[in-house]
């Protein structure tokens, strides 16, 4: 969610940071991404109420400018459904963004945890990527 916040949401600089150096990521690459916090009611109280997860969910967010996205999600995740990362995706190409889906299988939400080469099929799923 935070590199996906990064990409779409401004605000992000600190006055005491070097403001010549913009917080906004050339590239996002983003692993199971939340991209909606709303519908998910532990998240949306994590943040203090639906307004303040709706200021950080990336998918409301999303317009025209924005870096380029790389979007990786297991189909079986049941933490963060795959559909958020479908809908980010097509919210990025419907505002001109290039952004690519790579989904595979199996990992669920562990893959992060257990290494995502271990995946089946990831290490094919990253050769036939075009992230150009």
């Amino acid at each position: 969610m935070v590199t996906g916040a990064l990409g779409t949401i401004p605000g992000f600089d600190d006055i005491s940071d070097n403001l010549t150096i913009s917080a906004i990521p050339n590239a996002l690459i983003l692993f199971n991404p939340v991209c909606d916090m709303v519908p998910i009611e532990r998240w949306t109280a994590l943040c203090g109420g639906i307004q303040q997860a709706a200021a950080l969910s990336p998918i409301l967010h999303v317009k025209a400018g924005q870096p380029p996205a790389l979007v990786m999600h297991p189909k079986d995740d049941k933490v963060v459904t795959v559909q958020q990362a479908i809908d980010f995706t097509k919210a990025m190409k419907d505002s001109g963004n290039h952004c690519d889906l790579a989904l595979w299988e199996k990992g669920g939400m562990a893959g992060l945890i257990t290494g995502m080469v271990r995946i089946p099929g990831f290490l094919k799923l990253l050769k036939e990527l075009n992230c150009s």
